[in-house]
């Protein structure tokens, strides 16, 4: 019987950052393990950076992190797409018209990622880019921390669409559009070499980039 058919066997070694954990990794892996039952998933939350440094350094096999990360060096396949959005109270008057600037966005208080963050590096780039001052009164280190930390009151944010649009319905939190072309952005999966993979690995792999397969 191969391998195939009784199902893989191994330890896969994943970091991934928290875009792709919150929104993708929890059902792709669960679909995977569920054909290969005897497969062990090590998976670590980490910032882009240092996805990419465990991937060189052997530490993690297959890397999850920002497309808007500069080449890494690595063999590099696109994994998935989101949206970012802006996150306000519901009774906050931002947006209520429709899809705001990035600019309109910008003159209100903020919630912010910590240091450290792609996300918070690459909207922090795109203020730079229009001469823009954000406003941050308050930084935490997850998007469950963003979302609390705007529902009370203490800002607004942006944040991925699949960090946001779940936890609407039991909350005071409204999801606002971005009119911006940067708004769309890409999440890429990465190992060192794809040729000298184990089959766990290559297979894990397949199934992660299916998806965009023509890539």
């Amino acid at each position: 019987m191969s391998d195939f058919a009784q199902g893989l066997r191994g330890t896969v070694r994943i970091a991934a950052n928290t875009s792709a954990i919150t929104q993708f990794l929890p059902e792709d892996l669960a679909l995977f393990v569920a054909d290969h039952p005897d497969m062990r998933i090590d998976l670590a939350e980490q910032t882009s950076d240092e996805i990419i440094r465990a991937v060189r350094d052997g530490i993690a096999d297959i890397g999850i992190f920002s497309g808007l990360i500069p080449d890494p060096g690595l063999d590099v396949y696109t994994y998935r797409r989101d949206t970012l959005v802006a996150l306000t109270p519901k009774a906050h008057p931002l947006g209520t018209d429709g899809p705001i600037s990035f600019s309109e966005f910008s003159t209100h208080d903020l919630v912010g990622l910590q240091k450290g963050s792609s996300l918070q590096a690459f909207i922090e780039e795109r203020a730079a880019e229009q001469n823009l001052e954000l406003r941050t009164r308050v930084e935490v280190l997850s998007f469950d921390g963003v979302r609390r930390m705007v529902e009370a009151g203490l800002g607004i944010a942006i944040l991925p669409l699949g960090a946001v649009e779940p936890y609407l319905m039991a909350s005071d939190l409204r999801m606002v559009p971005l009119a911006a072309p940067w708004a769309e952005r890409t999440l890429k999966v990465a190992v060192r070499d794809i040729d000298t993979l184990t089959r766990p690995i290559k297979s894990l792999m397949a199934h992660l980039t299916s998806a965009f397969a023509e890539d």
